[in-house]
């Protein structure tokens, strides 16, 4: 019996190896899966935390972004508000140039009307009278039809 002892004994030492090997294997394997979860954790817990960052970094490109649209624009308001106003004036006293242009050259044709009035005035004088008055009158007028009948045609002067 001694054999069967023995024999016993072994196949209970492999046993106990066996149990003792898989007791190891799951232990292991309990480990592993501990292990990996926490790795999970972990990479979960940096990509929220990356995710968080690259949202705010977002966030904060827009506000950037904003206020630099916002500036600009009243930068360009004010300088356009600035161009309308220069040129606001300076059409009205281009306007004005124009209107003491035109005064001035009404003012020069009225003096040059005057002074061809005149002109005129003395050359009808010269030439129309004919008895030497110094006016031209009913008397010069009676002058010029005599001498009218006599040539055949008014050649007075």
């Amino acid at each position: 019996m001694d054999m069967k002892n023995t024999f016993n004994g072994l196949v209970k030492s492999a046993s106990d190896a066996v149990s003792l090997a898989a007791s190891a294997v799951v232990s292991t394997a309990d480990s592993s899966c501990t292990v990996a979860k926490n790795a999970a954790e972990k990479a979960s817990q940096s990509a929220m935390a990356i995710g968080k960052s690259a949202g705010e970094a977002i966030c904060t490109s827009a506000d950037s972004t904003f206020n630099f649209m916002e500036t600009a624009s009243n930068v360009v308001s004010e300088a356009a508000e600035k161009s309308y106003t220069s040129i606001k004036v300076t059409a009205s006293k281009v306007g004005q140039s124009a209107v003491a242009a035109s005064k001035s050259t009404g003012e020069s044709i009225a003096v040059a009307t005057d002074s061809a009035g005149k002109f005129i005035g003395k050359v009808s004088v010269l030439v129309g009278d004919l008895n030497d008055d110094g006016k031209v009158d009913y008397q010069d007028a009676k002058i010029c039809r005599i001498k009218s009948k006599r040539s055949g045609g008014c050649h007075c002067g």
